[in-house]
């Protein structure tokens, strides 16, 4: 009977307390007579998947299959390097009744399930790897799949505009954002509707070298707009605003935060001009 081998890809350390973890074999692949099965099992009462391996002879040698129990791997998230050489999140595997050794546990009480519970907001999802024809895709763990759905979703974009389209040094200039601050998205997942809340607040910068933000509120047209600026000198600026989005994703009975992302938008060459009074005769 042959021993079941799992290889250990070492990766960059990049913080404290990560480390190397071994991952088994992809759901479905048939590997050194490996049968890797993806079990709807849950680990622990989470809703978590299990990967199930099963160790022995391969099919269609001839031998006779091994009789040895199954192993079952539990997916967790793990902070590693990808393809570029930047730090990004990932689906690692450990064996079901131990501990994985690169893991930060969300509440040290309870240490289950092991996540990043500071790195998951800050770090993208890995590029996930090109798969051959009629390969079954790894298992994730549900933060996993809400990052990935979070990292491809169409974010709203501010469209700033000032009317009447100058402004007059000693006057204010009201900002009209154009946008939106909350949205929800909800998406099918293997684990079950998958919601995403998120929430964006401006930061305006007015061209001048001053900025102003956050504002969790849109910007108005005057008189009601909260979103102002008064230049000194008259010229032409670009001003820049940035919307920064946070969001909170659940699914499964399982939830978190989501790293925070931007979109931005821009007026160009805005004019401020001088208005100077002229005496008559």
């Amino acid at each position: 009977m042959r021993r079941l081998i799992l290889i250990g890809v070492a990766f960059l350390v990049l913080a404290p307390q990560t480390a190397i973890a071994a991952a088994p074999a992809k759901c479905g692949e048939s590997r050194s007579g490996e049968a890797v099965e993806c079990s709807g099992e849950s680990a622990s009462g989470s809703s978590t998947n299990l990967v199930s391996i099963n160790s022995g002879q391969s099919p269609g040698t001839g031998g006779s299959q091994s009789s040895a129990p199954a192993k079952n791997y539990v997916p967790y998230d793990r902070l590693t390097t990808g393809p570029d050489g930047q730090p990004c999140m990932t689906t690692g595997y450990y064996e079901q009744g131990t501990s994985p050794t690169d893991g930060v546990p969300a509440n040290p009480a309870n240490p289950q399930p092991f996540i990043y519970a500071n790195m998951a907001d800050s770090y993208p999802p890995c590029p996930q790897a090109a798969r051959q024809p009629g390969e079954t895709a790894p298992v994730e763990t549900p933060r996993m799949v809400a990052a990935r759905f979070w990292e491809q979703v169409p974010l709203p974009k501010p469209e700033p505009s000032i009317a009447p389209g100058r402004a007059i040094t000693g006057k204010l200039a009201y900002l009209e954002t154009n946008g939106e601050i909350t949205h929800t998205y909800t998406n099918d997942t293997t684990f079950g509707p998958l919601q995403i809340v998120a929430k964006g607040s401006y930061t305006v910068d007015w061209g001048d070298g001053e900025t102003s933000g956050p504002h969790e509120f849109e910007g108005k047209p005057w008189p009601d707009g909260r979103i102002t600026h008064d230049y000194l000198e008259i010229g032409s600026y670009d001003i820049v605003v940035t919307e920064r989005w946070t969001a909170t994703w659940q699914v499964g009975g399982e939830g978190g935060n989501l790293r925070t992302l931007q979109t931005t938008g821009r007026i160009a060459d805005f004019p401020v001009e001088q208005l100077q009074a002229v005496i008559g005769r």
